[in-house]
């Protein structure tokens, strides 16, 4: 090879070397760009409801952030290495605690006394079978469904034939009507009164209660759904049904079980609040993110689907289903129950207190859901 052609062939290389580093620094400059961007919007205390959905994706935030950091260091590039650095301690110390198991986790390999499963089936999900095949597969004690609309009637029968006890069963004899909304109670064990709660205003709540026999005593199992934040009045509906579970689960004398779409994830700041006042854990925790919505994503979907227990129930696992068709992931734990305290400390009421004294001033419009245009069964 002669002299020109080495020259060529050294300088292409260089070019190309050059470009790559160019597209390295510009994709990693952008994606610490846009992490931290949003992780000052989640962090920032704005009223806007279009910030709320970036306060729910610190997880998000963290892996971007940390996918650019080395790249950023190895270019050299110490200006935007310290902004991904940032980024990631920040987003590290909201996500985080996620692993770290709570005081109510059993040994992993302890024999659960109990199974439960939830899942947000989906309105136009036609893929009954999917659902009865997991409760065939993973034998459940009790089954809370959302999004559970007239189609899914048809196959009542069939999960009755596993989990005979159904809240259609036992009816709220308080209830003005027979609706029972898009969520249900299924359970093995014998059941007995169903509640279906309203807010302050009679407007649609959607949480239903069943109190199923478990290992000598009643326990209360709730299946919520509470709304999405599309709008701003959504945005002020949310946080009202958040202080009003929060209400619900402080009161309730009896174990606790509330499993559903929150439409929060775990990092959210209204989520995290309405752990400090509800008194409840959420059963995820020790155990990662695992993100349930959408079922196309990973660790870039949103963990929104949660299982909250009190803390006389003890968790040996929890973990996500396979896709059944919806467009969550069903979500499932092993359970048991400790010797019942009896007792609400003094604590706890603190904590509602402090998390209802933070909730938006909320003028109600009537007896109809704004968010969805569904007109209130109870009213």
């Amino acid at each position: 090879m002669d002299g020109g052609n080495i020259v060529s062939t050294f300088t292409a290389r260089r070019i190309a070397l050059g470009t790559l580093r160019s597209l390295a620094f510009a994709v990693t400059q952008r994606a610490t760009l846009l992490s931290g961007a949003l992780t000052v919007v989640a962090l920032s205390d704005s009223l806007l409801w279009w910030f709320e959905w970036a306060r729910n994706m610190h997880h998000a935030y963290l892996v971007l952030a940390a996918l650019s950091c080395p790249v950023l260091f190895a270019l050299r590039s110490r200006f935007w290495a310290v902004i991904a650095s940032g980024t990631v301690l920040v987003n590290a110390w909201i996500v985080l605690p996620a692993y770290v198991p709570p005081p109510n986790r059993s040994a992993r390999d302890s024999p659960p006394a109990f199974r439960l499963l939830t899942a947000n089936v989906f309105y136009d999900n036609f893929r009954h079978h999917a659902l009865l095949d997991l409760v065939r597969e993973t034998e459940p004690d009790i089954l809370c469904v959302q999004e559970f609309s007239a189609p899914w009637d048809s196959i009542i029968p069939e999960l009755k034939e596993h989990l005979p006890y159904c809240s259609l069963d036992v009816p709220d004899p308080d209830a003005k009507d027979t609706w029972a909304g898009d969520r249900m109670v299924f359970s093995r064990h014998k059941a007995r009164v169903t509640k279906n709660y309203i807010l302050d205003d009679n407007s649609y709540f959607s949480v239903l209660k069943m109190e199923t026999f478990l290992d000598g005593r009643w326990v209360s199992v709730m299946s919520c759904h509470t709304t999405p934040v599309n709008n701003d009045q959504c945005r002020q509906t949310s946080q009202r049904e958040f202080v009003r579970l929060a209400q619900i689960a402080r009161d309730e004398p009896r174990p606790l079980i509330m499993a559903g779409d929150f439409n929060q994830t775990l990092c959210a700041p209204r989520f995290r609040q309405f752990e400090t006042g509800s008194g409840l854990i959420t059963a995820r925790r020790g155990e990662g993110v695992l993100t349930t919505y959408p079922i196309v994503f990973d660790w870039f979907g949103l963990p929104i689907d949660h299982i909250l227990v009190s803390p006389d129930i003890e968790i040996s696992r929890c973990w996500v289903g396979p896709d059944i068709g919806s467009d969550h992931r069903p979500m499932l734990i092993d359970f048991s129950l400790k010797p019942s305290t009896g007792m609400k400390t003094a604590s706890l009421r603190n904590g509602l207190e402090k998390y209802a004294s933070r909730m938006v001033e909320w003028q109600p419009v009537g007896g109809s859901n704004p968010c969805d245009g569904t007109e209130n069964p109870a009213s």
